[in-house]
């Protein structure tokens, strides 16, 4: 119960408590009260949570890219300034400034002047990647976390958290590029970290 608390930043003391907070905050979170492992597995959704004495992935993937803030959402949002590129979206770092094509150094500057500041500097995986500026702009990455009081071990295994790229409307000429989702949260409590990845 301790380390659910620390990772929701709740103060929860019932079993009902928990699940109603697993349902609202995690789209797949599984449960094992034996090791959990996984071999050739592939899961995809906005917000992961596994929680077991030891997880093992073989061969596997758990991806929340993408999935986070959809465009021009989220704590972080992109910034949309007139005559720029959409800006990237932020999380635990500044999103990207929307570029701008002609060599005009006055209309750079100014671009270069809006982006989206962090907003989260925290230990906890809790927030998704905010999402890009503009039509087109990418979504962030999702929520991952792995939980354990023993062993996670990654053989072969892919997990990942990344921002959308933005996207240009060719046939719009007037249209600015948008700006990428940021990436997402993953976290990992255990005591020990193995494997090749």
């Amino acid at each position: 119960m301790k380390s659910f608390n620390k990772q929701f930043g709740k103060k929860l003391t019932h079993i009902d408590q928990v699940i109603r907070t697993v349902f609202e905050n995690y789209t797949i979170y599984i449960v094992a009260f034996d090791d959990l492992q996984f071999s050739g597995v592939k899961i995809t959704a906005p917000r992961v949570g596994l929680c077991a004495p030891n997880i093992t992935l073989v061969n596997s993937n758990v991806e929340v890219s993408n999935r986070g803030c959809k465009s021009s959402m989220g704590r972080g949002l992109g910034v949309a300034t007139k005559g720029c590129g959409g800006s990237g979206g932020s999380h635990g770092g500044t999103g990207g400034y929307g570029g701008v094509e002609p060599k005009n150094h006055l209309r750079q500057n100014r671009c270069k002047a809006h982006f989206p500041r962090p907003y989260y500097y925290g230990r906890e995986a809790r927030f998704e990647g905010s999402g890009g500026a503009r039509k087109g702009g990418g979504a962030g990455g999702g929520i991952l976390w792995l939980s354990t009081t023993g062993t996670i071990v990654l053989n072969n295994s892919k997990l990942a958290a990344d921002g959308e790229n933005g996207r240009v409307d060719t046939k719009n000429e007037t249209m600015l590029g948008s700006g990428g989702g940021a990436g997402g949260s993953i976290q990992f409590i255990c005591k020990n970290l193995k494997g090749d990845g």
